[in-house]
């Protein structure tokens, strides 16, 4: 009789325990779901998109760079034009390009002279424009019908360029020219970058493939990607060395890292989002555009976590991106009925309210995006889902 209550005192406690486990396993479906949700829903961007119409209709803009004195500089090819946008006064200038051409890739020197590719096979140069009197002057590519793509200016002042159609690479220095061909054949090479220590880095779109120019003797080395139809169409070098391209057909961002010769990719969330272009901050964080998308995004490699901003206009089509000395992401919507430059942030809406740019249009509301989760919390997630299946099944059992 006396050992009854002590049997009972030992095992209520352990019901009770037994209780509350079951409880919290009850809940793990509701909690499974809550983070489920919050992973799936969107977040809101801070960040208004400032439009600055251009000065010309249909100007169809396709590459752009910031340069060391404040303004931006753009090619517009159905135009003919090259134009710079002073960001202080919120003023555009329009420069004409001799014969007609049609330019594309554009890159500023340390000097300010401004270099620009004119892509079109009957003009097939180098265009050069002195910001300070205005004057153009063309220089002829030795390769027939090059149909240079992309230029890049390297720290002692070589002008580098691609040649999409002749498959080479190309440098420009002291009123001279020097061809290097690209060792895959009609791999198309276009966008192009030098790195601080001289070395140039360009993408082959149809070989697919990450190359390097050893400016000392010419050597290509070539890196092929692990996507044969990954479309890589343009690339940058980030402040760490790291050299980042983006794929518009493989909807990704690669980092080649060339002291280890690895690529590390990080999937565009957009589905189809067709990223086109890209430029990286001075802090690391890699901005692009998402043609189809209608987006700019910006990518932080510490989180890997992606931040997009829509586009108010629908099917903008956005075709290139810079980031200014600020860290202002500046960008290019070619579609006839947004024919505009436009930027995210409080220093460009500070310029539109004091009528400094008074062609800006502000979208005053804040649009919706989408943000890779965190990688722990999907992890979470999916704990909880297997907890609570487990749960349901015991159950059952019982």
């Amino acid at each position: 009789m006396g050992e009854g209550p002590r049997e009972e005192a030992l095992t209520r406690p352990r019901r009770r325990g037994a209780a509350r486990r079951k409880g919290a396993f009850a809940a793990l479906p509701a909690a499974a779901a809550l983070i489920a949700a919050s992973l799936l829903a969107p977040s809101r961007s801070a960040a208004a998109v400032i439009s600055h119409p251009l000065p010309t209709d249909f100007s169809n803009p396709v590459s752009i760079v910031a340069g060391g004195d404040g303004r931006l500089w753009f090619t517009c090819q159905n135009v003919h034009k090259v134009v710079a946008f002073d960001r202080a006064t919120g003023e555009f200038t329009e420069y004409a390009v001799p014969d007609g051409g049609s330019p594309a890739g554009i890159a500023v020197g340390a000097d300010g002279t401004v270099w620009f590719a004119l892509g079109d096979e009957r003009v097939n140069a180098l265009g050069e424009l002195d910001p300070a009197t205005g004057a153009v002057k063309l220089h002829t590519v030795p390769r027939r019908a090059a149909e240079p793509y992309d230029v890049a200016v390297a720290p002692d002042g070589a002008v580098w360029f691609t040649g999409r159609n002749a498959n080479i690479v190309g440098r420009y220095r002291d009123g001279a020219f020097t061809v290097y061909d690209v060792p895959t054949p009609n791999s198309q090479p276009t966008g192009i970058a030098v790195a601080p220590d001289g070395t140039v880095w360009f993408v082959e779109t149809t070989a697919a493939r990450l190359a390097s120019v050893d400016p000392a003797d010419g050597k290509i080395t070539e890196h092929p990607l692990g996507d044969r139809l990954a479309n890589p169409i343009d690339v940058a070098v980030a402040p760490d060395g790291g050299v980042w391209i983006v794929e518009s057909l493989g909807n990704r961002l690669e980092m080649f890292d060339p002291r280890t010769g690895i690529f590390f990719e990080a999937v565009v969330p957009t589905p189809g989002a067709v990223p086109v272009s890209l430029d990286i901050s001075a802090d690391g964080i890699v901005w692009f555009v998402e043609n189809r998308g209608n987006k700019v995004v910006s990518f932080d490699p510490g989180s890997a976590r992606f931040e997009g901003h829509e586009i108010p206009t629908p099917r903008a089509l956005p075709t290139a991106v810079t980031v200014d000395a600020d860290g202002n992401p500046w960008f290019l919507l070619s579609d006839r009925d947004a024919n505009s430059l436009a930027t995210l942030g409080a220093s460009a809406r500070v310029a539109a309210e004091e009528g400094r740019g008074e062609a800006a249009a502000a979208v005053e509301e804040p649009q919706a995006r989408r943000s890779s989760p965190s990688p722990w919390a999907l992890i979470a997630a999916v704990a909880l889902l297997a907890a609570a299946a487990w749960y349901i099944i015991t159950r059952q059992r019982g």
